[in-house]
């Protein structure tokens, strides 16, 4: 739900910016006009058609209240009624009324977050977790776990589906 709410607020940010100045007919328009027709959306402004790139308003969104206290999250998944955030240093956590969580997963001593590298990426089928990051020799590595019903990580189960050397320290992938 949250992915939706982010891709929906993305694809309104790309028609906003799509259509400045997208009016070639329009002339004889002043600021003063534009801004009489502009339409407010909550705090946010958006411009009618009639605005060119220059007289349009700043698009402004946000998605709900902010949250500290994750370095560097690079992903949010979901299993049932579970929510976790990755973090690119190597640790999945529980996300839980917007706070941090305990730990699901501490992949730390697997991956060396930097640059483009570290835990990337996770998804889930049914009982079974997968993750995408780059190993200590940079290597792309897709690991599978099983979930516990704590919807904790058992790594003891760590399987090891796909390793791909990477010949550069970046574009090395992301999410699954």
């Amino acid at each position: 739900m949250r992915r939706l709410a982010a891709l929906a607020a993305l694809a309104m940010s790309m028609v906003a910016c799509a259509n400045d100045g997208a009016d070639s007919s329009n002339t004889g328009t002043t600021q003063a006009d534009t801004m009489q027709n502009d339409t407010a959306v909550g705090q946010s402004t958006v411009a009618t058609s009639t605005a060119t790139a220059v007289d349009a308003a700043v698009f402004e969104a946000a998605l709900g209240t902010s949250f500290d206290g994750f370095d560097e999250p690079v992903d949010l998944a979901v299993l049932g009624d579970t929510t976790y955030i990755v973090e690119r240093g190597g640790l999945i956590s529980f996300f839980d009324h917007g706070q941090r969580g305990a730990p699901a997963l501490d992949m730390t001593g697997l991956t060396a977050a930097g640059g483009e590298r570290g835990l990337l990426g996770l998804a889930f089928s049914d009982s079974h977790a997968f993750v995408n990051y780059t190993d200590l020799d940079g290597s792309t590595v897709i690991d599978r776990y099983t979930v516990a019903d704590d919807g904790t990580f058992v790594t003891s189960s760590r399987s090891t589906l796909l390793t791909i050397a990477q010949p550069y320290a970046n574009h090395n992938g992301g999410d699954l």
